[in-house]
């Protein structure tokens, strides 16, 4: 150690110069040094007595600990709960398949309205009009004073948000059946 000088010193550089002390890392005039610090000085002696200490725990450990084996622990954890089960075992396809028409009927009408609109506004007509053969043009003007996109955007959204709304209204009533069913 460059300037080895034991006088002035805080107490983590005197815990490192006991802990080299200790492992005899240091030269032999300053391991004489050290040797007569300890022997004079209290604190000096405290010190190495808490290393030695906890040299001693640290060799009562064992040198290997067993592993945690954190997969096998946590599946061991898990094991008394209940996992649920799919979803495609416990909802009736048919239901599945309902709710997929009627969200593709929806997204059919929706793309073909909003087609024709882009189609109209591309000719530089600013009014929402429906070009469907069958609907009389009288019938269908008087109809444009009424039905405008955004009535139509609402009604697809309510009609949307409602779908939803029943059924999970259903799967939850027919999920709580099944449920009182096993008890």
């Amino acid at each position: 150690m460059e300037n080895f000088s034991l006088n002035n010193i805080d107490t983590t550089e005197i815990e490192f110069i006991v802990w080299q002390f200790h492992h005899q890392l240091l030269s032999p005039t300053e391991q004489e040094d050290v040797a007569l610090k300890i022997a004079n000085a209290t604190q000096w002696a405290n010190i190495l007595d808490k290393i030695k200490q906890e040299e001693l725990q640290f060799q009562t450990l064992e040198e290997e600990q067993p592993s945690m084996r954190f997969t096998k622990n946590i599946m061991e954890a898990i094991q008394p709960l209940e996992i649920k089960k799919p979803i495609h075992n416990y909802v009736n396809k048919k239901i599945i398949q309902l709710a997929a028409i009627y969200f593709l009927a929806i997204l059919t009408i929706t793309v073909i309205l909003l087609t024709n609109q882009i189609i109209h506004n591309w000719d530089s007509s600013k009014s929402f009009q429906l070009n469907i053969s069958l609907i009389n043009p009288i019938q269908l003007n008087s109809m444009t004073k009424y039905i405008s996109p955004q009535l139509i955007y609402c009604f697809y959204g309510i009609n949307l948000v409602t779908a939803m709304i029943l059924i999970q209204n259903y799967l939850i009533h027919r999920i709580k059946d099944k449920n009182a069913s096993k008890l």
